[in-house]
């Protein structure tokens, strides 16, 4: 869990910056924290094309990430997961006033839809592999 949030912060802090023109907005992506715990995976892992987390983001994805594991085998789990963010009681210090509610709704969609194929993804291997050993199985039998 840890790695997929640490990923996803400076993924989307690398390609945010592209995106936004606020001086605001781009002043909280670029400060990362390079002693945060979680930066050593980046250190470990990265070719320099990730950058060290942003502190306040990694704490909302985290956020996200346990509702959404909480809530990964339900029928509608965005729904499910967005109640359960907002329903705690969830402070995500962003400077900007003007952009707030847009770029948060941004990240929260974009880190559900990534972790929903990524779990969909996981889940249809192990029905292949299931499967595969009825179809041995079905084999061995004459009807």
């Amino acid at each position: 869990m840890k790695c997929i949030v640490v990923e996803c912060t400076s993924g989307y802090s690398s390609n945010h910056e592209k995106v936004k023109k606020c001086p605001k907005c781009i002043s909280f992506f670029e400060n990362n924290d390079a002693y945060h715990p979680a930066a050593e995976l980046i250190t470990l892992k990265s070719r320099g094309q990730l950058v060290y987390p942003n502190t306040h983001l990694y704490e909302l994805l985290s956020k996200v990430e346990h509702s959404f594991s909480l809530y990964c085998h339900d029928y509608n789990v965005f729904d499910k997961v967005i109640d359960d963010i907002t329903e705690i009681d969830f402070n995500f210090k962003y400077p900007c006033e003007e952009h707030v509610i847009e770029i948060t709704t941004e990240i929260v969609v974009y880190y559900i839809q990534m972790r929903l194929r990524q779990f969909s993804f996981q889940e249809n291997l192990k029905m292949k592999k299931i499967f595969r050993e009825k179809k041995k199985v079905s084999k061995l039998y004459n009807t």
